[in-house]
């Protein structure tokens, strides 16, 4: 059960980073937009809105990457471990940052709330299988190999 609840958060979260990624990385100035920071609002120097535009689409491959690389992990069992344990800290990252972004520069607007919703969410989903498997771990009897018998 505990297998196909791993499966489920990691294609979840996987999915969310990839499409999240690709939103940033492929239309930045969309990205933008939906900030409500518009081209009139950045500097008016070219060089400093196409290093922005840079950034972004760094930053949104990098997700992209990390995205593909937990949601691969759905179809290998030996990658499930280390994929949900880089997800909850991907997302508690983001949670984490996101508060203290609220407490020195305000309240964001309504999506970017709702982002921290569900960032939470995914974090605590993370971190409640870690702790599933660790609990599990700990309740299964040691396992003797080649015990020594003494004649």
């Amino acid at each position: 059960m505990d297998n196909l609840m791993t499966k489920i958060y990691l294609l979840i979260a996987g999915m969310i980073i990839i499409l999240v990624g690709g939103f940033i990385s492929l239309t930045p100035n969309e990205y933008l937009a939906s900030m409500n920071v518009q081209n009139s609002s950045l500097d008016r120097n070219l060089s400093s809105y196409v290093s922005l535009l840079s950034d972004l689409r760094a930053m949104g491959g990098l997700m992209i990457v990390i995205g593909l690389s937990i949601f691969m992990a759905t179809f290998r069992n030996d990658l499930m471990k280390s994929a949900v344990l880089i997800s909850t800290t991907f997302y508690a990252t983001f949670v984490v940052f996101r508060v203290l972004g609220f407490l020195l520069d305000g309240i964001p607007q309504f999506e970017i709330m709702l982002a921290f919703l569900i960032e939470v969410i995914l974090a605590f989903c993370g971190l409640f299988l870690i702790l599933l498997k660790r609990h599990q771990h700990q309740y299964k009897a040691p396992r003797l190999v080649n015990p020594a018998v003494n004649n």
